[in-house]
């Protein structure tokens, strides 16, 4: 099972990985959170059906400091929600 690919001439950049995480005080919500490298864009889209993606989440300029990066998607009611994380130099 494939779950990323990264191509990079760039020795900085460390590989993301997405940490998914369920609140129990939210049943419907979700918790996101990733290791961002500085000097990139990053996205966060969802998907139902793995053929049209909606971005829940982006940031348009380039980090300033590697940080880890946590989102909550509250609106996750879906039976089935996928997400990805697009990386941007």
């Amino acid at each position: 099972l494939l779950d990323s690919v990264y191509v990079t001439s760039d020795r900085d950049f460390v590989p993301v990985h997405l940490t998914l995480t369920k609140r129990p005080a939210q049943p419907q919500a979700v918790e996101l959170s990733f290791q961002a490298s500085a000097g990139y864009r990053y996205a966060i889209d969802y998907t139902s059906d793995f053929r049209s993606w909606s971005n829940v989440w982006s940031v348009s300029t380039n980090l300033p400091v590697t940080q880890i990066i946590t989102y909550s998607d509250s609106t996750a009611d879906a039976a089935a929600r996928f997400y990805r994380v697009r990386v941007n130099p």
